[in-house]
């Protein structure tokens, strides 16, 4: 399954963000990447775009862990590391 978000998916003016839609999506991207060994990229602006993404990615892990914040952390670099985690981001 592959699964896109994209700022130019989303109405103008912008009424929800990405990191709102990953939110949404909570239950689902939990699924695909714990229970699938899915695969997570992030492409885009580094200065508030990524980081927001990734701030919520930890807080959906954190909610779903034992060990909370540490944990979520812990997991995200374990997605790095196997490659199931990237980015792509630049400063604009």
């Amino acid at each position: 399954m592959i699964l896109t978000v994209g700022s130019h998916e989303m109405p103008r003016p912008h009424s929800r963000n990405l990191q709102d839609r990953l939110s949404e999506s909570a239950d689902l991207v939990w699924d695909l990447l714990n229970t699938h060994d899915g695969h997570f990229y992030v492409c885009g602006d580094a200065g508030s775009m990524a980081g927001a993404v990734e701030q919520q990615l930890l807080r959906i892990f954190s909610e779903r862990l034992p060990g909370g914040a540490d944990a979520a952390a812990a997991y995200l670099d374990k997605l790095s590391q196997e490659q199931r985690y990237q980015r792509d981001v630049w400063y604009s």
